[in-house]
């Protein structure tokens, strides 16, 4: 049975960030359990897999959604900021399948695109050990001349090769004979390589960061891409790599911020002097949080911002407020029920499990008891947001508009 009567394909931007929002919310459950007894996840990854996400860079003339920098950074912050291992693995993925798209022939593209889709994981090996500088490489690629055959032989030996004991192929700097770096895409299964879990990091324990071993590894010549050109001149290869990078980060920020303020919310003890019942009303602990909150959606936009920029030849969808709503009440409320992110598709067309207010097309901005929503995305509206009252309403409702005018 192939891989693909098992695996999703993903069509639009809407439809990857809901897909990455539900499966965020399985991934956190175990999460903690999973990187504290260094449990490698293979089922998730798997699920991950089926669920199509792995594909969503595969521009649309290929078979795939071709969804946006914007987007794809917002796929990766969720997972992050679920797990933030499972956010780590799949980055050298959609930066290889970048590297591939600026440099890969048409016919790798059709080949190797298709295999995506089909459900493989590209690890990677790239880093080395003992080299000059952290930018040199000493993994050789030489033309393998035996038999005739169109091909070539990989040596050497790599570390923190992130996801390579979970992929299917394994994208590989080489050095050929030019002293031109080339990224070879090495399917996992072949004779003389060996990936070795000898990863041990301080957090992040199942990313599965070991070492990647070469011994007179074949590779075909149609699996041989051009990498170094793609840093010659102007390519979204580099940026793209940054956008994964602030991505998770972001992500598990989001997840800090959001575990710091239950604490506070359920345990802490409000300081002596603070003249308060409750450690959520101290004027101190306000203010950190009001600092990081401030911060915290100073990243994000600048991750919106930057994924707009880049010159990726993808669609541009209209911008829509970054996962999850922020929590900014000055009171550190208790939180209130979450709207469902993202707000794409007509409200009209979620299923009736996915509304948060009944009966109506609203965003649930302000779903704390006693507030009512201040902003609509209406069914069938051809502006993104709607006002329903022109009051201005100061007191925040759990949602992420503090007021609105």
């Amino acid at each position: 049975m192939t891989l693909s009567q098992h695996v999703a394909v993903i069509t639009s931007d809407e439809q990857a960030l809901i897909v990455a929002s539900d499966l965020a919310e399985d991934f956190k459950r175990d999460s903690a359990l999973r990187d504290r007894e260094r449990r490698l996840p293979h089922p998730e990854l798997e699920a991950f897999s089926r669920s199509g996400l792995w594909g969503i860079s595969v521009p649309r003339e290929y078979g795939g959604a071709g969804v946006s920098n914007v987007t794809l950074a917002k796929v990766i912050a969720l997972i992050a900021q679920a797990d933030a291992s499972l956010g780590q693995i799949p980055q050298n993925h959609f930066y290889a399948l970048e590297v591939l798209r600026v440099n890969g022939s048409e016919s790798q593209k059709k080949r190797l695109y298709a295999e995506v889709l089909a459900g493989q994981r590209f690890g990677n090996a790239l880093a080395e050990l003992g080299t000059k500088t952290a930018h040199d490489r000493t993994t050789r690629l030489t033309r393998d001349v035996q038999q005739g055959r169109d091909g070539y032989r990989i040596n050497g030996r790599k570390f923190y090769s992130t996801g390579a004991i979970y992929a299917q192929r394994i994208p590989t700097s080489v050095v050929d004979e030019h002293g031109v770096q080339q990224l070879a895409f090495v399917p996992a299964d072949s004779q003389g390589l060996n990936v070795i879990d000898d990863w041990s990091g301080f957090g992040q324990r199942t990313t599965g960061s070991g070492s990647v071993v070469f011994e007179d590894v074949f590779v075909a010549a149609e699996d041989v891409i051009p990498f170094q050109s793609a840093f010659e001149r102007p390519t979204t290869v580099g940026p793209l790599a940054q956008i994964l990078h602030a991505a998770i980060d972001t992500g598990i920020a989001r997840a800090a911020y959001e575990d710091a303020l239950h604490f506070v919310r359920t345990k802490t003890r409000p300081w002596i002097d603070s003249g308060n019942d409750k450690a959520t009303e101290d004027p101190l602990t306000l203010k950190s949080f009001g600092h990081l909150s401030i911060r915290l959606h100073a990243t994000e936009a600048l991750l919106e911002r930057s994924g707009s920029s880049s010159t990726r030849p993808r669609p541009n969808p209209t911008p829509r407020p970054w996962p999850p709503p922020p929590s900014r009440s000055p009171r550190l409320a208790p939180s209130a029920p979450k709207s469902p992110w993202p707000l794409a598709a007509p409200c009209s067309s979620w299923p009736a499990a996915r509304r948060p207010w009944p009966n109506t097309a609203s965003t649930g901005t302000g779903a704390t008891p006693g507030c009512t929503p201040c902003t609509t995305r209406c069914a069938g509206s051809t502006t993104r947001w709607a006002t329903t009252t022109s009051m201005r309403r100061t007191r925040h409702c759990g949602g992420p508009f503090d007021e609105c005018s």
